[in-house]
């Protein structure tokens, strides 16, 4: 998951072989929608809109086949689930925002919303694997509605592992990630702009072979590993990006509700860094033989992953 190299991330154009796929989708698309979801038809724009059904075509490369699978699916799984129905007051979400782990804050130089994962600020067995699956996607599906309002349609990731230990990690946390990405991938075809990475130490570095294993590498290849907080600086206008980050813009004076706590970062704080002094480095290890071991792949040589 990890990319030295110079990163664009520009919308791609549309050929127009794709663009004939494009109208042959929408017509697949309409006549479904007339065969199986008419119940629907009070929110039909929302889940047969222009933008929806290009973000579902391009993120399955203009496979239509798989296209139609995957629509289809999320227009039942969304009508089920009903993620737009989550509210920020509930205990679930509630007890889960209160940590200050994620949050979104400000915009990228292009518009889009920018969402803030701490990892340090997880805490261990605060909730159920279920109970964290709707509060990412609560907090996925705010973020695609600002994104949505301001005409941006994508967003942006900074994930932050700096001062993750052995005390953040739970089983939990890892099995409700492996559910929550199919989610992500399936369900949100196309909204994940770029995922900055601060903070890509041996852990992270060792974790990237089972990572692998369920994410997509149209995702992956979308993942930066930051190695100087400037580096930011290129996508993110110094005036919106946190001042925890080498920005300038404060959380607590923009409305959040939850009071964050702000720490100020190392300048360089990411792709060299190995080993934090809060990690206990053998318990660590033990839990990522574990998770080799439960994803059937061979664990690495730890004295070459430095």
């Amino acid at each position: 998951m990890e990319s030295k190299t110079e990163t664009t991330f520009s919308t791609p154009t549309i050929t127009p072989e794709e663009t004939a796929k494009l109208e042959d989708f929408k017509k697949k698309v309409e006549e479904l929608w007339t065969a199986s979801f008419t119940q629907y038809d009070s929110n039909k724009e929302y889940f047969t809109n222009n933008d929806t059904l290009y973000r579902f075509a391009c993120g399955h490369d203009f496979k239509l086949d798989v296209a139609i699978e995957k629509w289809k699916g999320w227009v039942e799984w969304y009508n089920t689930y009903r993620p737009d129905l989550i509210r920020e007051d509930e205990e679930t979400i509630k007890k889960q925002a209160e940590t200050g782990k994620m949050f979104w804050h400000c915009v990228d130089k292009q518009g889009r919303p920018i969402l803030y994962y701490r990892m340090r600020y997880h805490q261990k067995n605060l909730g159920t694997v279920d109970e964290l699956i709707r509060f990412f996607v609560y907090t996925i599906e705010k973020g695609c509605k600002i994104a949505d309002e301001n005409g941006s349609r994508r967003i942006v990731v900074i994930y932050d592992r700096t001062g993750f230990n052995k005390k953040n990690y739970d089983e939990s946390s890892m099995n409700s990630m492996k559910k929550v990405v199919p989610i992500l991938q399936d369900y949100y075809p196309e909204r994940l702009q770029a995922f900055f990475v601060i903070g890509a130490n041996w852990f992270y570095r060792m974790m990237y072979d089972v990572v692998k294993t369920f994410v997509s590498n149209k995702t992956i290849k979308k993942v930066v590993t930051v190695g100087d907080m400037k580096e930011l600086l290129t996508y993110i206008s110094k005036e919106n990006l946190s001042v925890e980050y080498g920005g300038m813009s404060d959380p607590q004076q923009v409305g959040s509700k939850t009071k964050l706590k702000i720490l100020s970062l190392s300048k360089n704080y990411g792709d060299d860094v190995v080993q934090s002094d809060s990690e206990d480095e053998r318990q660590m290890k033990k839990i990522a033989d574990k998770m080799f071991s439960e994803a059937g792949i061979k664990k690495p040589d730890y004295d070459n992953i430095y």
